[in-house]
């Protein structure tokens, strides 16, 4: 009863972080960046199960299992999308120039998701030399879409071994639909686990042991198959592809991507509340610092009170005049000179009469 009682503790705890970092925000920023990188991913695990198992093996199977969570029609899209960068063939210096930004569009994605996951474990790396660390970041970022490729030559061997069992099992009676259902679903799922763990554990510039990854993986695959199935049901039944006509197969796309990301952010949210709760705690990696929750949010900086406008002092009061004063001294001069004036007019117009 108390580990049910925890493990519910800490998703309730893992969905409220997810929604304090607005992980729908990210989960939609990184589709973008997802959808443009779906094709040269799918090149490089093509390419490698390619060159193990044969082009007819690696189409058949990758493109199967496609097929069967996002609908034949978005699967077919997908698979002619990846054909037409495959068949290009140009020259040399063309060729190069078309690799280079395959892997810049491949590793791109890994790139920005590894700023969210610095983001929401709250870690900021604090890079001495800016170039060294984006090239460090982009060979980890390469590293991945290797691994992918790995993954993805793992998913045809267990689908070939899954063959051959059924066969083997069908001879005696034992194979069923529900055999071979469940047995493609947990190897879908431990490839699954297997890949996440990688992520959490590689990108982020932070130290977690690895016994809180595998659980943060594992309940993140788990998620991930069911929501998978829920999503696949919802696509095939609810025609979403005759809904959005032409731009059905790509909405389709973007739905299941766009699920995707949101189920591995809310995974990394579970392994941070874990790992700082039960296990080793996550601990920033050389050069990175752990940020507070005021540093990730700083409110706008308090303004300055206005001072008061100082009042200018009085002025003093006017002296008195004197009798001595200039301003007395033009009064009576102004007076006798407008006296003098007026006598001066009188006499003359008096004179004047008696002529």
């Amino acid at each position: 009863m108390k580990i049910i009682k925890a493990i519910f503790g800490l998703l309730k705890e893992a969905v409220d972080r997810w929604g304090q970092d607005k992980a729908h925000l990210l989960a939609a920023a990184l589709t973008y960046y997802m959808v443009f990188a779906m094709a040269p991913l799918l090149v490089i695990a093509l390419g490698i199960v390619t060159a193990v198992l044969g082009e007819a093996v690696a189409q058949g199977t990758l493109f199967g299992q496609l097929e069967q969570f996002m609908g034949p029609e978005t699967a077919g899209f997908i698979f002619a999308l990846v054909q037409n960068v495959s068949a290009q063939r140009l020259g040399s210096t063309a060729t190069i120039i078309g690799v280079i930004v395959l892997l810049y569009a491949a590793t791109n994605v890994f790139y920005q998701l590894k700023m969210v996951l610095n983001r929401i474990w709250r870690i900021e790396l604090v890079p001495k030399n800016g170039i060294v660390e984006w090239l460090k970041s982009r060979g980890q970022a390469l590293l991945l879409v290797l691994t992918i490729g790995l993954l993805g030559l793992l998913l045809v061997v267990s689908t070939l071994v899954q063959t051959a069992v059924g066969a083997a099992l069908d001879e005696f009676g034992l194979m069923t639909s529900r055999t071979g259902f469940w047995f493609q679903t947990i190897a879908f799922y431990l490839l699954i686990m297997v890949m996440f763990a990688i992520v959490l554990k590689m990108l982020p510039d932070a130290h977690v042991a690895w016994r809180d990854v595998w659980l943060g993986a594992a309940v993140t695959a788990f998620f991930f198959i069911i929501g998978e199935y829920v999503l696949s049901i919802f696509l095939r039944f609810f025609l979403v592809t005759s809904i959005y006509g032409a731009a059905g197969s790509l909405i389709a796309i973007l739905y299941w991507v766009y699920y995707s990301t949101q189920i591995l952010l809310l995974g990394a949210e579970f392994t941070y509340v874990y790992a700082n709760t039960y296990g080793s705690k996550v601990r920033p990696a050389e050069r990175a610092i752990v940020l507070t929750h005021t540093e990730r949010s700083l409110p706008p900086p308090p303004q300055p009170e206005p001072k008061p406008i100082p009042e200018p002092p009085p002025l003093p009061p006017p002296e008195p005049e004197t009798e001595s004063s200039p301003a007395r001294r033009v009064e009576r001069e102004a007076a006798f000179g407008l006296i003098g004036l007026a006598i001066g007019l009188l006499v003359a117009f008096f004179m004047g009469r008696k002529r």
